[in-house]
């Protein structure tokens, strides 16, 4: 799969966005990979452990990406891939925050969510992503038409899930 674990192109993450034929170039060269890829190395631990071993990303992110992607219904592989290269469905506009008045009718019994802003908006951005990649697939009659199809899309960008480490 992806050699460089810092995604596409010579920038450092989080630096310059990448172009469009950079994240194509990323995509493609991973489907290639995936096509190759035999069975035995397609179970879940073996996946995470390469993706791991090849970019450091805490294991905590690699395995909610690998959940995200079966329950999106795409291979936990591409999914992987998809992380790896740093691609992301980006929000044009901002979620809207909760009213004040929907925070009060929480009942006293419901514990707060566990999950800060970054790990919200990091599963967020992997459901929106494998999502839309799942529809490219499924309107696209090849793998390579669906992933210029993705990166053609305007809110695709670049989005760095493994930034924050969070040690498992």
């Amino acid at each position: 799969m992806i050699d460089n674990p810092r995604g596409p192109g010579p920038a450092k993450p989080g630096s310059a966005e990448w172009t469009h034929d950079e994240w194509v170039a990323c995509l493609e060269k991973s489907a290639s990979r995936l096509a190759e890829l035999p069975d035995r190395e397609r179970r879940h631990l073996d996946l995470i452990e390469a993706a791991e071993a090849r970019t450091h990303a805490p294991r905590a992110v690699l395995e909610l990406a690998y959940e995200i992607a079966e329950e999106e219904g795409i291979d936990p592989a591409l999914g992987l891939e998809l992380i790896i290269c740093r691609v992301a469905v980006e929000e044009l506009t901002p979620p809207e925050p909760p009213a004040d008045e929907a925070h009060s009718l929480v009942p006293e019994f419901v514990e707060p969510l566990a999950a800060s802003d970054e790990e919200v908006m990091r599963e967020r951005r992997m459901r929106m992503t494998f999502r839309r990649v799942r529809g490219m697939l499924e309107k696209s009659p090849s793998f390579a038409q669906a992933i210029h199809a993705f990166a053609d899309e305007p809110d695709i960008g670049q989005f760095d899930y493994y930034a924050h480490r969070t040690d498992t």
